[in-house]
């Protein structure tokens, strides 16, 4: 199942949700600054995403 949300504002928050099994990926691309910064968070290591090592603490 997929979930993805567009939020059309000063700036685009694209959420992807993923659920794969016993897996879950949350996939957060800010689009800030004029640039594309992707923000991956890795809820478990059987997910196919890329491991982007990210600060949780980091998302505001």
């Amino acid at each position: 199942m997929k979930i993805t949300l567009i939020l059309l504002s000063c700036q685009v928050i694209y959420v992807e949700i993923y659920f794969c099994q016993q897996s879950l990926s949350i996939v957060l691309l800010f689009i800030l600054y004029k640039s594309a910064y992707p923000i991956c968070i890795e809820m478990s290591k059987a997910s196919g995403f890329p491991h982007v090592p990210v600060d949780p603490f980091f998302m505001i």
